[in-house]
């Protein structure tokens, strides 16, 4: 019999805790928990409204950053570049009296956009250092340079100039177009007057390594009216030491 009524007490106590667990909550309770989700979707839409702001200031930033990198790249100062060389030759004439040249070649570049752009070189001559003659300017060529990829396509006033040995056979201007293939074995052509003259030539530069390369040219030239012709055969190796200095030669 007491064994009965303790189970019942037991039973009464689990039931009366189990009633006070999930009891109903009360209309106080009720309001705080809608306070407290209505708070937390406030927090929620805020940040959503800032993490919008951020957004739209970066994408403001990345535009603005890109104006101004389209206007860095219109600035005349970013499409006008000069460079130079200084250049000093000496002859040795056996028969006629040594003659010596000293030059300097300013070299100023325009540049139109990616493909086009137009390149100059004007010159300083002094010739024969025991002589009293000043340096005479000149402007030796004017052209308009087109480059796409692997093709290059100039016209104008151009250089005449043998690759592989830097200009020891060959070093003057012609009036015409000149192309250009290639860029580890380059192919030049040439077509124009060369000092009243018809003028073809080609020429073959192939680069070994970061300081070796090679070439060989063909230059045809013929008087308009006459059998006056004149061929040019040089080929050239070159061995650059650095970025400044270096040994070539031609035959």
């Amino acid at each position: 019999m007491k064994k009965s009524i303790a189970s019942a007490l037991t039973a009464a106590v689990v039931l009366s805790a189990a009633s006070t667990t999930f009891a109903a909550p009360t209309d106080a309770e009720v309001a705080e928990l809608k306070a407290r989700i209505a708070e937390l979707e406030r927090i929620v839409r805020e940040q959503q409204r800032n993490s919008n702001a951020n957004n739209r200031e970066v994408s403001n930033l990345d535009s603005r950053v890109a104006d101004l990198e389209k206007s860095k790249g219109n600035d005349l100062s970013d499409r006008f570049n000069i460079g130079g060389e200084l250049r000093y030759r000496y002859w040795n004439l056996h028969k006629s009296p040594d003659f010596s040249r000293l030059e300097i070649r300013v070299l100023p570049t325009f540049k139109i956009d990616d493909h086009f752009a137009v390149k100059a070189r004007f010159t300083g001559t002094y010739n024969n250092f025991q002589d009293d003659n000043a340096a005479a300017w000149a402007t030796n060529f004017a052209y308009l340079e087109s480059k796409f990829d692997n093709f290059q396509i100039n016209a104008g006033k151009l250089p005449l100039f043998t690759n592989a040995d830097q200009g020891l056979v060959v070093d003057s201007f012609f009036s015409g177009v000149q192309a250009i293939f290639g860029t580890d074995t380059k192919v030049q052509i040439n077509a124009g007057n060369f000092e009243g003259r018809n003028y073809l030539g080609a020429e073959a530069t192939k680069t070994f390594s970061d300081k070796i390369n090679a070439g060989l040219g063909y230059h045809y030239l013929k008087q308009g009216g006459t059998d006056s012709e004149t061929n040019i055969i040089a080929g050239g190796i070159g061995f650059k030491l650095n970025e400044d200095f270096g040994l070539f030669g031609s035959v």
